[in-house]
């Protein structure tokens, strides 16, 4: 939770104050609650988009190395064909 007053980020969310200007956090986190709803997330719905986030970090994560492994074999092809080129030249 960052501080609506001074933008400092909130080391705890159960953080009473924010440390920096001193503003009274509970209050800003009850009125945050209450006009998004935020209370009436249950459990399972928490655990169930956490799931979702961590299968979603695991295929970025195995895109990335995807990807990268294309763009080095593709370098290594053209590095390869180069110096192919210029030893049959």
């Amino acid at each position: 939770m960052h501080c609506p007053r001074c933008g400092t980020t909130a080391a705890a969310a159960a953080q009473q104050f924010c440390r920096s200007c001193g503003l009274n956090l509970e209050k800003v986190a009850a009125v945050l609650e209450e006009s998004t709803g935020l209370s009436a997330i249950s459990d399972a719905e928490v655990e169930r988009l956490r799931e979702r986030q961590r299968r979603h970090e695991t295929w970025s994560g195995i895109a990335g190395l995807t990807a990268f492994a294309l763009i080095l074999v593709l370098f290594i092809t053209l590095v390869f064909s180069q110096i192919i080129l210029k030893v049959g030249c």
